[in-house]
């Protein structure tokens, strides 16, 4: 297995946690998941993290030092977001972002910023997509 298989059925595999407790999984449909976007006047989100970019393990500093400039470039934009994570099978948990109403292209856009292979897109009506926004 190449190493983008293997990161494609990582992601698609892992867990992702919004709020801390609705659980979303790349393709499947979930009716909270429109009800979780809807409480909170949104059509569609990205979760994003600057952690461990393109799958490469970092220091916890390293990961903080990132995910703190995500953090402060998503608020410099002015966008909405909500807390996530995700997990996966030997893998540390991540924080993640979850963008409300970014467009797709600007959410591929920070994840590029941030060395990032692959953001989860949300869109009321649709399982959650795992979206490629580099090539591993």
């Amino acid at each position: 297995m190449n190493r983008h298989d293997a990161l494609q059925q990582a992601f698609a595999h892992a867990q992702y946690l919004i709020d801390g407790g609705l659980e979303l999984r790349v393709g499947e449909c979930d009716p909270a998941i429109d009800r979780w976007l809807q409480e909170r006047g949104a059509h569609s989100g990205a979760l994003i993290t600057a952690y461990n970019p393109a799958g490469q393990l970092r220091s916890e500093g390293q990961n903080r030092q990132a995910q703190h400039q995500l953090l402060a470039a998503v608020s410099e934009l002015g966008m909405r977001w909500a807390r996530g994570s995700a997990t996966g099978d030997g893998w540390p948990v991540e924080p993640m972002l979850v963008l409300l109403d970014v467009t797709e292209q600007g959410a591929q856009g920070l994840c590029r910023r941030f060395g990032q292979a692959a953001m989860l897109w949300l869109a009321q009506g649709r399982a959650p997509e795992l979206i490629w926004t580099q090539r591993s």
